[in-house]
């Protein structure tokens, strides 16, 4: 007797990147799984003034739910109360899903992990030969950004561009914290944690997502991650001092080792990154002391 593969509910938060969302909503149309593994798609529109729902007008199988709130974690719930599918599968506008990856995501919590969490592989994508990019940025981002195997072996956690929740247990966990603009997804995997929900690493789950391009791109992500440290520490002075100590030293030190390490970076490519770690803990320090001094953490 063969077991029908659950629905896969697709959740993808969009915020003005009516492009981006469109080359989303194509990598889903062309999904190998078919008729062989349902999935539907729920756009959240975080407030968007581009043309958010004219692009998925273009797809039949997607929706949009809207969810003005300002967050991506926010958007994600919102759609998330709507979702019929069994299993929840979580990715961002501009990522671009491997032909497989809704099969995948499907098989990948029927095989007896149905109450745990899978963090699927998130891979660079290659700009090299985009002439509108910063090399020392997208080489950062190539030596440090979305270690997924990382982060659910170590930190108990997916990011958010490739993971795969069943949904009743996102029921359970009580879903992402609304409030938060960065780093929900790892807080949401500490509770699920707590709550005897593990999460495991699946490269056979896996998404394109391409690096920031410039620095005033990277400085907006690291400005967003500073807020969503601050704003989950709140209420725990320790940890705030904690975070800065971190900002200073031990998040510059890491990222210097995870660039000399890097198996995707030559030499020249590295010595680029490398001056990037200490531009990323001024941002990290500046965002610290700002919010410190009462400003609202940046979207």
């Amino acid at each position: 007797m063969t077991t029908e593969p659950p629905l896969v509910s697709v959740i993808v938060p969009v915020y003005n990147d009516a492009a981006r969302l469109a080359a989303c909503l194509d990598a889903l149309a062309g999904q190998e799984g078919g008729a062989g593994c349902p999935f539907e798609v729920i756009v959240a529109d975080n407030g968007s003034t581009d043309d958010v729902a004219g692009v998925v007008r273009l797809y039949p199988f997607a929706q949009v739910v809207r969810e003005p709130r300002p967050g991506s974690y926010a958007a994600r719930n919102a759609a998330a109360r709507v979702a019929k599918g069994a299993v929840l599968a979580f990715t961002d506008a501009d990522c671009v899903p491997a032909p497989t990856w809704t099969s995948a995501a499907a098989a990948a919590t029927a095989d007896g992990t149905l109450d745990g969490l899978v963090a699927g592989e998130i891979e660079v994508m290659d700009l090299s030969g985009d002439v509108d990019v910063d090399p020392a940025v997208v080489a950062y981002e190539a030596a440090t950004a979305f270690r997924q195997d990382y982060y659910a072996r170590v930190h108990s956690f997916g990011a958010t561009a490739n993971l795969i929740v069943p949904a009743h247990v996102f029921r359970a966990v009580g879903g992402f914290r609304d409030e938060l603009k960065s780093g929900g997804d790892k807080d949401f995997g500490k509770r699920a944690a707590a709550k005897g929900y593990p999460v495991r690493y699946d490269p056979s789950v896996r998404v394109a997502h391409p690096p920031r391009r410039t620095a005033q791109e990277l400085e907006g992500k690291v400005r967003r991650v500073v807020g969503g440290d601050f704003v989950a520490s709140r209420g725990r002075p320790a940890k705030r001092i904690y975070d800065v100590l971190r900002y200073a030293f031990l998040r510059p030190a890491k990222s210097v080792w995870q660039v000399l390490r890097s198996p995707r970076l030559d030499a020249a490519q590295k010595a680029l990154a490398v001056a990037v770690v200490g531009k990323v803990a001024a941002w990290q320090l500046h965002e610290s002391w700002r919010l410190r001094r009462g400003a609202a953490p940046a979207r």
